[in-house]
Parts: C-alpha cells; structure tokens; sequence
C-alpha cells in the first residue's frame, strides 16, 4: 500500500490501492460501503478526477494507467481496465444507462441499464472521450480525442469520431 498523509488516507478508506499508486490532492472519490475500488501498481489519478462507482458498482483498474484531469469514471453496472491504460483529460467513462419507456411520471425513476465496461490492456484515450455502457475495447486500441464509443472494438487500431469507427491500424 501507497504511503499517504492521513487526510488522503481517510478519504480512499476502503479503496484497495497497489504500491506506487498516487492520488493528487484534487482527486475525488466516492466509496460507499458495498461498491469496490482496486487500482494496481503504479497508477496516477490526478487533479479533478472522480471515481464514482454507486452502490454495488465497481471499478478495477490493472498496474500503470493514468487518469487524468477531470476525467468522470462511474462503475455502476462494473468498469474493468488492463494495465498500461491512459485516458487522457476530460473522459467520461459511464457502465450504465437510462432505459426509458414513455410513461406517466418523472423522468429521474427510470430504471438503469448496467451491462458493464471492458477495456484490454495498452489502449489509449484520448482527451474528450465518451465510452457507454456495454462496450469492449480491445487491447492495444487508440481512440482519438473527442470521440464517442458506442460499440465494442475488437480488432486493434485507431478509432475515432462520433460515434467511433476504425480508422486504420496503428503502426508505422
């Protein structure tokens, strides 16, 4: 476990963090009793990120990814990460959705849909990036900078747009 000053440590009681991982001090996370947090080794989560998993929801990320500034991580229906993963600023990363059928009554009582986010090892997020519910992202995958992933990606490459679509594999 990572060395941190008590006023740290008590905000991430509960979160299971590898050594060498490193919250900044404007890092914000939201524990509840029955959701689940592991980070592996050597993570970085900076400035303005939240990890959010809800009640009952979980977010695991693997050794030597990055989250960066104000990135929003949700874990509601279970959010898995590889090792080696960077996601870049401004990324929301959502493992739930709305599921609406017309009715009478308010909006906010719709039930949640929570098939849950895979993303494989060595992928690269760019800055901006929406990934929703239900997706796969095959390792070693790029996804350009304000991009919007809809489906699953399982064959490696650069991906971009809105919503995501293979743009050619990366490589020389």
């Amino acid at each position: 476990m990572t060395k941190l000053p008590g006023n740290i440590k008590a905000r991430l009681r509960g979160v299971q963090l590898g050594s060498g991982s490193k919250f900044s001090w404007g890092a914000k996370v939201f524990k509840s009793k029955n959701s689940k947090i592991v980070f592996g080794k050597n993570c970085k989560i900076l400035n303005g990120a939240i990890i959010a998993p809800h009640p009952h929801g979980s977010v695991v990320f693997g050794d030597n990814c990055s989250i960066n500034p104000y990135c929003m991580i949700y874990g509601h229906g279970g959010l898995e990460v590889g090792s080696n993963v960077r996601i870049a600023a401004h990324t929301t990363i959502i493992p739930a959705n709305h599921r609406y059928i017309y009715q009478e009554g308010q909006m906010s009582h719709t039930d949640l849909a929570r098939s849950g986010i895979v993303i494989g090892d060595n992928v690269w997020i760019g800055s901006g990036v929406r990934i929703l519910d239900g997706v796969v992202i095959a390792a070693n995958t790029i996804i350009g900078a304000g991009s919007v992933v809809t489906r699953s990606i399982e064959v490696p490459g650069v991906y971009g747009g809105v919503p995501a679509k293979f743009i050619r594999p990366h490589g020389p």
